[in-house]
């Protein structure tokens, strides 16, 4: 249905709950603590496992991405969220900027070298998973991409932030450019944009987190608009409580109390600060310390409260603010 033929109040009161949360996370992103770095990177892990949801139509957890950065996943699911995950390592170093061609083709190239795997690659760059279409043909599929990028400021000009993302991704979708990553991630920028952030945080696919049946973009739809809204919000919220928590557990690292290794508890800050998760061998690695004296104090700052344990098992343990 065309936003233009629905009852405007809940879109209007989707729209605006988002934005409200945009305008609280705009104070943070304009700071720049200690461990912005890796509140930064826990919001990516947390996009990638949204968006990796998204293409493969089943659940993503964080964790998940995690054993992929720590290279104790394999197989075509794990190339895959090493993929979507290579999109937002180099958006971490880039300022928000207009998303031209070669941008574009930039960042799709990223998303699939990563991933040899041909069947996985051909995945990737067709667009597959939930509510994605696709162009099969290479040629078709690079001039869809080519339209897409000149028609970018005629989809967004004049419209707000949320409106503006959505009809990004409705695009994005409807056109079969690639994949939901990449879509996501464009429209992260121009939400950015629209919101004169100096840089691009990650979160549009982590808002469909356990609501991927959301996900159905679509051009001048307003039920697409609210649920981007309500990701949105979802996401930022999210966001905006992960930056209070590693707040607290960073500043508790330095009255920690046991941690009696100078050596390793520099190591440990060092780590906290730049990283969404660490274990005892990186930090053995940092410090010089035996594994086992490195993974002895990081439980005792985790009981202290200065770090958290992300994967809930015993066997193979990662640490995080």
């Amino acid at each position: 249905m065309s936003t233009s033929l629905r009852p405007l109040g809940p879109l209007l009161g989707a729209v605006a709950r988002s934005a409200a949360a945009l305008e609280r996370l705009t104070p943070l992103l304009r700071t720049d603590p200690p461990w912005r770095r890796a509140w930064l990177d826990r919001l990516a892990v947390i996009e990638t496992a949204g968006a990796a949801s998204l293409h493969s139509g089943g659940p993503v957890l964080p964790d998940d991405v995690r054993d992929v950065d720590h290279a104790i996943a394999t197989g075509p699911r794990a190339r895959i969220i090493h993929g979507v995950r290579a999109l937002w390592r180099v958006e971490a170093e880039r300022r928000p900027l207009e998303v031209d061609l070669p941008l574009l083709l930039d960042a799709l190239g990223r998303t699939v070298e990563v991933a040899p795997d041909r069947l996985v690659a051909a995945r990737l760059t067709s667009g597959q998973g939930a509510a994605a279409a696709y162009i099969p043909n290479p040629v078709e599929r690079a001039a869809t991409l080519v339209a897409f990028a000149e028609d970018l400021e005629d989809l967004t000009g004049g419209l707000p932030a949320l409106p503006a993302a959505a009809a990004v991704l409705g695009a994005w979708a409807e056109r079969g450019c690639g994949p939901i990553a990449t879509g996501c991630w464009i429209a992260a920028r121009v939400l950015a944009r629209r919101q004169r952030w100096t840089l691009t945080p990650p979160l549009l696919a982590s808002g469909f987190l356990a609501h991927g049946t959301d996900y159905m973009p679509r051009i001048d739809n307003g039920d697409w608009v609210i649920a981007l809204a309500n990701a949105v919000e979802r996401a930022v919220n999210r966001a905006i409580a992960l930056f209070g928590s590693m707040e607290r557990r960073f500043l508790a690292l330095d009255t920690a109390p046991g941690a009696r290794r100078a050596d390793v508890l520099s190591a440990v800050r060092t780590l906290a600060r730049g990283r969404d998760s660490f274990d005892a061998v990186d930090i053995a690695r940092a410090s010089g310390a035996p594994e086992r004296t490195a993974r002895r104090h990081l439980e005792t700052l985790m009981t202290a409260g200065a770090l958290q344990e992300l994967t809930g098992r015993k066997s193979y343990r990662l640490y995080g603010l």
